[in-house]
């Protein structure tokens, strides 16, 4: 039986981006910058 599936290429691209994200904001968090700079957001502390 042979099943062909297109999501390969997709998924891979998908789960690095993921990745990268995520790992980027691990390193930020990791300095002790605050995240909602980035996210051009307000901190709830000041």
């Amino acid at each position: 039986m042979n099943l062909i599936s297109g999501g390969g290429a997709a998924t891979n691209a998908g789960i690095d981006y993921q990745q990268r994200i995520s790992a980027f904001f691990l390193i930020y968090m990791l300095l002790g910058r605050d995240i909602s700079e980035i996210l051009d957001i307000y901190s709830s502390k000041k």
